[in-house]
């Protein structure tokens, strides 16, 4: 699902999605009032910039944004996306669709009455050889060479969180994926972004606390984000935002939208036994008993005169 609803960096700013109109973006330079929509029986029109305002701001400060999923339950981070890091991340993900890969967010974060707000401006990629069809983490090497990297690239973002792709997986957060979270990105604003570049899926996690220091957070799903419009009106996005299912205690925790109807059994499950007859217990007793038998005639021959 996406809807769209007007944007602002200003703490305590209204980020309620009002539902989809006819127009995809609203001028905030206006009013804040939705735009009525057509008469039944009309095609829909495309938006058309206000010839006084260009569309998107040329002081780097967009003014809409677009919902995708739903908007965030209360306790949850809330995340908005530049089109620029959305680009990013797509762009490294098709590189190899025979092994998960990675990086880092960079952005901004601020606080209101309802919570965290994360606005990832950039991101990037890992460089690590602890990656494969089904696993990726981070290593000392990797992460010496994505400070590095993030000082001379970046230097005024912080790390609000990490990403990495599940290629042709589906998109949920497994228990390795749960363990690098909680030892690498422990800040109650640091969320994880997971995206299957073969079906078309995403998903994101962050902590579920009441705040920094609360020791009774656990890793969460999150209802949706926001997609910063900060280089055009229509999204760049090109797949489909789900709430998937986190892995706690042996299981995974989900609520989700159903995707492809597949179930992600824990990692590292021993496989069942098969069912074993119990008449080859008969058969084993039988021969043991067989062969016990020959053994005594055979020594009763033997000391025979």
């Amino acid at each position: 699902m996406t809807s769209t609803s007007t944007y602002s960096d200003k703490p305590g700013s209204d980020d309620v999605a009002r539902p989809p109109a006819k127009a995809a973006v609203e001028n905030t330079a206006q009013d804040n009032r939705p735009r009525e929509s057509e008469p039944r029986g009309s095609e829909p029109q495309e938006p058309q910039p206000e010839e006084s305002q260009p569309p998107v701001s040329t002081a780097g400060e967009p003014r809409s944004i677009l919902l995708h999923g739903a908007k965030p339950a209360a306790g949850q981070v809330r995340v908005a996306i530049s089109q620029l890091s959305l680009r990013q991340i797509e762009g490294h993900a098709i590189r190899d669709l025979t092994r998960e890969l990675g990086g880092v967010l960079l952005g901004e974060v601020g606080n209101d009455e309802a919570g965290f707000i994360v606005k990832v401006r950039a991101t990037l990629p890992v460089h690590t050889d602890d990656h494969g069809p089904v696993h990726f983490t981070f290593t000392a090497d990797s992460w010496a060479q994505l400070h590095e990297e993030r000082a001379r690239r970046y230097p005024e973002l912080d790390i609000v969180g990490w990403y990495h792709t599940h290629p042709n997986l589906g998109v949920f957060y497994s228990a390795d994926d749960v363990i690098v979270h909680q030892a690498a990105f422990v800040m109650p604003w640091q969320v994880g972004l997971v995206y299957d570049p073969v079906r078309g899926e995403g998903c994101l996690v962050g902590w579920d606390g009441s705040g920094e220091g609360n020791v009774d957070a656990k890793l969460s799903e999150i209802d949706g984000y926001y997609e910063v419009l900060d280089e055009q009106i229509g999204s760049v996005v090109s797949w489909q935002f789900l709430r998937s299912s986190v892995w706690r205690e042996g299981a995974y925790r989900s609520e989700a939208m159903p995707s492809a109807g597949h179930v992600h059994s824990p990692p590292n499950a021993k496989p069942a036994l098969p069912p074993i007859s119990p008449w080859w217990g008969v058969l084993i007793g039988g021969l043991s008993l067989l062969i016990t038998l020959l053994l005594l005639i055979d020594r009763l021959l033997a000391g025979t005169p």
